[in-house]
């Protein structure tokens, strides 16, 4: 049993708050790996009671996540190890910011774990879908009135977007025509939607330890419920306050994953690599790097941070790998320290313009303040 759609995010949670009021429901994520931290993927996977509890409802990810949806009260034995509906949302791909694409949404239960309760809370959202809130079928899903509206001027994607199931418009007598990216035309109407900058899916910035504990101060007054998880961690549990997880001696920096999780919002924010001034010289910098890793609750956290750094640092020009954010401490000393990106690396000339530093002169830095190379492995 499918039923695909297409809808905006807040038509979504419409259909679902009502079809809550007619049977109630509980809702999880799909077991799997999700952010690869035990510690993390075990609080999210726990079930919530209605859509309006899960932050960021209906808002498609910059990859597919799986939301599943069953009868309450959950956890009936005879439902053995069997999956309920799986929930796909519609919306525009978390890459393209134009309101003028849409992903397939989709409800599936699968045939062999049609249990009597599955298939009248299928029925009960279907109908939803269908007649209280009048989607109308059309091409390959069925549209929700304000798409049908504008039917004409909507790109769809099925399946996932960047997939071979490509995309499909349709013409005046509603009909489908697919679109081929081998096809001129085709191919520049879809590399001109509009795309996500950088800077949203992966944000880098230069800080010391005191301006990391300073924005994790200021987010956890925006975020009261903030825990940081350490991955591989030598801890058995999660940590409340950032001073202790900084506070791991001289090899802070060499931490290789950190996870900020707020618990009311069920959000998080997963840092790359978390930078910081060498151990043997106060001169060289590694960078740091946040992850857009959207999931089904949202990236508020993410941008939380993105947005302070943006605010309160200084910015340097770079084409390629840049801007380079600055923290207003490290800024003072621009020109006498190394931005290590684990190469390319960068010094800032007088002109406060970024110059290459090259792997010989690396060296020669290196061997003239006397410390090893200590850029962490890729």
């Amino acid at each position: 049993m499918r039923f695909r759609f297409y809808c905006t995010p807040e038509e979504l949670r419409a259909v679902f708050s009502a079809a809550e009021k007619l049977q109630p429901m509980e809702y999880s994520w799909l077991d799997q790996n999700l952010s690869y931290l035990p510690t993390l993927d075990n609080l999210l996977r726990e079930p919530l009671c209605s859509c309006r509890d899960i932050h960021n409802f209906g808002r498609y990810s910059l990859w597919p996540h799986h939301l599943l949806v069953y009868p309450a009260p959950g956890g009936d034995p005879e439902r053995g190890c069997a999956f309920p509906i799986i929930l796909d949302y519609s919306g525009p791909p978390g890459e393209i910011t134009g309101g003028l694409a849409l992903c397939e949404g989709s409800l599936v239960l699968e045939s062999e774990y049609k249990f009597e309760k599955d298939q009248t809370l299928f029925r009960t959202l279907r109908s939803c879908f269908q007649r209280q809130f009048h989607f109308k079928k059309a091409g390959h899903g069925w549209l929700s009135p304000s798409v049908w509206e504008h039917r004409r001027d909507y790109l769809f994607f099925c399946g996932t977007f960047g997939m071979v199931a490509g995309p499909w418009r349709l013409d005046e007598r509603d009909q489908v025509v697919p679109l081929n990216c081998l096809v001129p035309e085709d191919k520049t109407l879809l590399e001109q939607l509009p795309r996500l900058p950088n800077d949203q899916r992966i944000f880098s910035f230069f800080a010391e330890k005191k301006d990391l504990l300073e924005l994790f101060h200021q987010l956890s007054q925006k975020y009261d419920s903030l825990l940081y998880l350490e991955h591989p961690a030598s801890r058995t549990g999660p940590l409340n306050d950032p001073e202790q997880l900084l506070s791991l001696g001289p090899a802070w920096r060499q931490i290789k994953r950190l996870v900020l999780y707020d618990q009311d919002t069920r959000t998080f924010l997963n840092f790359a690599s978390l930078g910081g001034r060498w151990n043997g010289s106060n001169r060289i910098i590694d960078i740091t790097q946040i992850n857009h890793f959207q999931s089904l609750y949202g990236n508020t956290l993410y941008l939380s941070l993105a947005e302070a750094v943006k605010a309160q640092f200084h910015s340097i020009a770079e084409p390629h790998y840049g801007p380079f954010y600055l923290s207003p401490r490290l800024y003072l000393r621009r020109h006498e320290l190394i931005l290590n990106l684990n190469d390319p690396r960068f010094r800032i000339d007088g002109e406060d313009y970024p110059v290459h530093v090259w792997r010989k002169e690396w060296g020669e830095l290196l061997e003239g303040w006397n410390i090893p190379d200590e850029t962490p492995a890729r």
